[in-house]
C-alpha cells in the first residue's frame, strides 16, 4: 500500500471516529459534552497533520479537493 493510500485510510477512520463520537447526540448535549468534544477536536487536529503528509502529486491530481483551512478571522 502506497504512503498516501495509507494516509487517506488513516484520515478516514478519524471521519469514522467523529461520526461514532458525535452519533446519538443533539446538538445540546454535545455543547455539554466536553469529552466528546475534546475527542473530536482531537481527530480533527489528526486529520489536518495527516494530510500534510499527502505527496504533492496526489494533492496536484485532485487539486478539486481543498486540503487546506484557512480561518476567517
Amino acid at each position: 500500500m502506497s504512503r498516501d493510500a495509507a494516509t487517506l485510510l488513516y484520515i478516514a477512520r478519524s471521519a469514522q471516529l467523529i461520526i461514532e463520537f458525535k452519533r446519538g447526540m443533539d446538538k445540546d448535549t454535545f455543547v455539554g459534552d466536553f469529552k466528546t468534544q475534546s475527542a473530536i477536536e482531537h481527530q480533527l487536529m489528526v486529520m489536518g497533520e495527516a494530510v500534510k503528509r499527502l505527496s504533492p502529486e496526489l494533492r496536484e491530481s485532485h487539486s478539486e479537493i481543498p486540503l487546506s483551512f484557512q480561518p476567517p478571522f
